[in-house]
């Protein structure tokens, strides 16, 4: 349940800001979002003194794409929008492993309350790499889909094939880290 608790704390902004524009629309998903980014943040400070840095990048990502998305309501931005977002997140993931052990290795011994193996160290290090440069990548097909598409296409392949990457890249994290986990058993047996 704490993981749970971890990762709505890191993600709950967007979140709710997804669930909310598929429900009810644009402006409740940002109203929504903005309104879970505050509390989480105030929550953070309240309970730890700080705020995560994930905590801060997704509330201050709602609040900055929200405010633009009101503000241009054009079929260009809403089509170039997505890759503001993914270069972002991009840079956001490869700049927390230039500046420390990376932002995945964090919340994991944040939530674990324990310190990490140096194997897992070095799984979400390479995790975090691949999830920055899967987010550029991700922010050059949308440049390119603002350019060369309508806007009903780039909302189409957007939704497709944007949503099919999320769920490729997550699969095969997944089985990258379950073989992390049997190398590293193996390797334990084999020293004992």
């Amino acid at each position: 349940m704490k993981i749970i608790g971890g990762i709505f704390e890191g993600f709950g902004p967007l979140i709710v800001f997804y669930a909310c524009e598929h429900l009810w629309g644009l402006l409740a998903a940002i109203i929504s979002g903005i309104a879970v980014g505050a509390v989480l943040v105030a929550w953070q400070v309240v309970k730890e003194r700080r705020v995560s840095s994930l905590t801060a990048f997704m509330a201050a990502s709602v609040l900055i794409f929200g405010g633009l998305d009101l503000r241009y309501q054009t079929g260009f931005f809403v089509k170039l929008e997505p890759a503001l977002g993914n270069t972002a997140c991009g840079l956001f993931l490869l700049g927390s492993l230039a500046l420390d052990r990376g932002v995945f290795a964090k919340l994991a011994e944040r939530y674990s309350g324990r310190s990490l193996a140096a194997w897992q160290r070095q799984m979400l290090f390479r995790l975090t790499l691949v999830w920055g440069v899967f987010f550029l990548l991700r922010a050059l097909g949308f440049v390119w889909m603002a350019y060369h598409l309508t806007v009903d296409q780039a909302m189409f392949w957007r939704a497709t094939l944007g949503n099919a990457a999320y769920g490729v890249v997550i699969a095969a994290g997944a089985i990258y880290a379950r073989l992390c986990r049997l190398r590293a058993m193996k390797d334990t047996t084999r020293a004992s």
